[in-house]
């Protein structure tokens, strides 16, 4: 591809800002406790190769340095392997992620081969979106498992891990669409348009990655060694296991503690964490976070019925961590806010 400048960006350099924040967010995750030791590196790598994408982007196309090109233009092909195997590293026991190995295996040997033939290199564009496009499937796979996949995070951090790993199947496919873009801008004009497409992208990815660098859950899960997963129908064996984990936190209130996972709620019962999910799901229709939630909204609402205590009180008596998880699921449970069940449960 001919290399392009652009004034626009010699006067703001986005590319740089994004790399900045990418470095950020790359030196939070390594030094941080967010997930296990295998998980945090594959983050982080993931965050560096961001912030290498773009200053060798701003190089590039804001002062006309031509020679890193064939590294700049290979360097995507790692983007899919980091961030799935990332969030496969907080699913199985980093001794049960081997496959991460032929995932990277196979990106490596994409990139020696671009590089080394011009032939391969020649199809490079299209290996680039075949891989976003085949890591997306993955993830969404991976996300459609629902927030009981991080089995070993306490449950209200699975429902976060699982936000945000939505919001990375948003942030990968909004990177197949603008390097889709500027690939197309290449065919088609030789680059005319790809200055300002890359200027637009920073503009959407800047504020994603302080996001990032603000809000990344920072709690190390304990991961849960992986069972074998059940998609038949409620069985007599699914409605006593769920019935029995009703009992268990009936009885002992565990549900009142914060960091109360599946693994450990599974533990407790003498069964599979996957098991314990999938009877709750084929029971009751629920993950298991929102099967423990339902316990602790019912305490809250009794509190709030009975007490005159404050709502960030009943909120933490009943095992709740945070106002915004509270209030979704009191009005998911009751269909009205915590206050406003308490203003008709009042006399």
């Amino acid at each position: 591809m001919p290399a392009v400048t652009s004034s626009a960006l010699l006067s703001v350099p986005l590319p740089f800002v994004t790399a900045v924040l990418a470095c950020v967010v790359a030196v939070r995750l390594a030094v941080g406790a967010a997930g296990n030791r295998v998980s945090r590196a594959l983050f982080a790598g993931l965050f560096a190769l961001f912030a290498l994408e773009a200053i060798l982007v701003g190089l590039r196309f804001g002062y006309g340095v031509e020679s890193l090109i064939p590294i700049q233009r290979v360097l995507p092909l790692l983007v899919g392997p980091l961030m799935y195997c990332g969030f496969r590293a907080l699913v199985e026991p980093p001794a049960q992620t081997r496959a991460t190995t032929a995932h990277f295996g196979v990106a490596l040997a994409l990139i020696a081969a671009c590089l080394l033939s011009r032939a391969v290199a020649a199809w490079l564009d299209l290996l680039i979106a075949a891989s976003y496009c085949a890591y997306l499937v993955l993830l969404v796979r991976l996300w459609r498992r629902g927030p009981d996949v991080f089995a070993g995070a306490s449950l209200s951090r699975a429902t976060a891990l699982h936000a945000w790993l939505f919001r990375s199947i948003l942030l990968l496919a909004l990177i197949l669409a603008l390097d889709s873009l500027i690939s197309l801008d290449f065919m088609l004009s030789g680059g005319r348009q790809a200055a300002l497409l890359i200027a637009v992208g920073s503009l959407l990815l800047i504020p994603a990655f302080v996001a990032a660098a603000l809000l990344l859950p920072l709690e190390a899960p304990r991961v849960a060694p992986p069972a074998s997963d059940s998609k038949e129908g409620a069985t007599p064996e699914d409605r006593a296991l769920a019935d029995s984990a009703a009992e268990l936190l009936a009885r002992t209130h565990l549900y009142r503690d914060p960091d109360l996972s599946l693994s450990r709620l599974a533990r407790r019962l003498g069964v599979p964490a996957r098991r314990l999910s999938s009877a709750i799901n084929i029971v009751h229709g629920v993950n298991v976070s929102q099967f423990v939630n339902e316990r602790r909204v019912e305490d809250a609402a009794a509190r709030l019925a009975r007490s005159s205590d404050s709502l960030s009180d009943v909120m933490t008596a009943a095992g709740f961590l945070t106002r915004s998880n509270f209030y979704r699921e009191f009005r998911r449970v009751h269909g009205v806010s915590p206050a406003e069940y308490r203003k008709r449960a009042s006399p």
